[in-house]
């Protein structure tokens, strides 16, 4: 009797181990299992980071502003155009530092801005403004021009509308300016080298073109504002 006793004790306890064992060897497996897909799981986290940060560069260098920056309102409030404080003249300082180089340079970097399609409207109308404003008399009907620009007559010079109305004036104003820079001048080359690159279907936007021959006329690529 104690022998029976005695084995099925022996055998309770090595059921017992075993069953420790296999549930041992099967916690370790889920753990390895979960480890390794945890382990997988930050791989592939950290794997995409690299890759979306790559996404995001390039969306920004084909030119798409993900916040872009409010456009130049000439019928702010706080515009102040003429005046010594105030966004208009905050702007322009940071437009003359863009564009004030040595004077060597000055026709390189004021043509390549100014027939590069990519340079904002608003900084291009601000720079007519400029320019309008530094030529005084010589300026002539352009002056007209600017001072209604300034008083809000043309709107806020960034919608369609307001571009529509300045774009029909501003033609206008070419036509109409006596003092048109000769060919060989860097205006005239630059409006020559614009004509070649609208020819060629480089530009698609009127009120740009519009924009380039007005500051070509003032002769925006010479003379410094």
């Amino acid at each position: 009797m104690k022998c029976w006793f005695a084995a099925i004790s022996f055998l309770y306890v090595v059921a017992k181990v075993g069953s420790f064992q296999f549930s041992f060897q099967l916690t370790n497996v889920v753990t390895s299992q979960l480890t390794l897909k945890n382990s997988k799981s930050r791989n592939e986290i950290s794997a995409s980071k690299p890759i979306f940060g790559r996404g995001l560069i390039k969306i920004k260098r084909t030119g798409l502003q993900l916040h872009a920056r409010k456009p130049h309102d000439w019928t702010d409030p706080t515009w102040n155009w003429g005046y010594g404080e105030g966004k208009a003249h905050n702007l322009a300082a940071s437009l003359r530092s863009k564009l004030s180089v040595k004077k060597e340079d000055l026709e390189d970097v004021r043509s390549t801005w100014l027939l590069e399609p990519s340079t904002p409207l608003d900084d291009m109308l601000l720079a007519l403004g400029l320019s309008i404003q530094s030529r005084g008399v010589n300026a002539e009907n352009f002056t007209e021009f600017l001072t209604a620009l300034a008083a809000g007559k043309y709107g806020n010079g960034f919608d369609l509308e307001s571009q529509s109305k300045i774009e029909s004036v501003l033609k206008e104003a070419v036509v109409e300016f006596d003092n048109e820079p000769p060919q060989d001048s860097p205006d005239g080359q630059t409006l020559l080298e614009y004509q070649t690159k609208l020819d060629k279907g480089f530009y698609e936007n009127t009120f740009r073109e519009t924009l380039i021959l007005a500051l070509g006329t003032m002769r925006f690529v010479s003379l410094a504002f």
